[in-house]
């Protein structure tokens, strides 16, 4: 299963949407957090002596904020494209409990909100692709999330059936991975000819 573009798209339109995409972090510490490649990526500007992405970012959001989130997350770099598992890492790190996020009220001031919010979200457009973001753990009372499979399968090891003797016993098999049964995991319940 793969995370298609058009999924990875709905999503960062979504979470750009729900806004306060860095929370308290600056926008260069964010993209270290959630992309670390991007500390080994080249710099596409060497005009100040830059020299990685981080770099770039930290120029161009930071300091001059003259680059737009779909601009770093589209254009520069490009998650429609990133590999499944950096994509997955970016989802469980953009909700991860030390990026806390706020939103901002009439009177201006910030309340704090849930990455539950962004959790959803996510899962709004991710199930489709046969994953979901699942609460699997938790750190100072807060979820930490990972990318699982919806359909994960059967959980167990496989076993080897072998059969040397004349008569085939007849099997019926409920679960052939986790079956406690016989010695090898395995219920017989009768021989062609004779019983067991």
């Amino acid at each position: 299963m793969s995370i298609q573009e058009l999924t990875r798209q709905m999503i960062i339109d979504e979470l750009l949407m729900i806004g306060c995409v860095t929370g308290h972090m600056r926008v260069a510490e964010f993209v270290r957090k959630v992309y670390p490649k991007a500390n080994s990526l080249p710099t596409t500007d060497c005009r100040f002596g830059m020299t990685t992405a981080i770099d770039d970012i930290r120029q161009h959001m930071d300091r001059n904020n003259d680059w737009s989130f779909e601009e770093l997350f589209y254009s520069y770099l490009d998650f429609l494209k990133i590999n499944d598992e950096d994509f997955k890492y970016f989802l469980t790190q953009y909700v991860h409990p030390s990026i806390r996020r706020f939103q901002i009220n009439d009177e201006f001031e910030e309340l704090p909100f849930s990455n539950s919010v962004c959790a959803e979200a996510i899962n709004k457009y991710l199930t489709s692709d046969g994953y979901e973001l699942r609460e699997t753990d938790t750190i100072a009372n807060m979820p930490i999330y990972s990318v699982v499979p919806l359909n994960p399968g059967v959980n167990g090891q496989l076993k080897n059936i072998i059969f040397a003797s004349k008569y085939k016993p007849e099997i019926v098999l409920s679960d052939a991975l986790n079956c406690k049964f016989c010695s090898n995991g395995t219920p017989i319940l009768k021989s062609a000819v004779h019983s067991f």
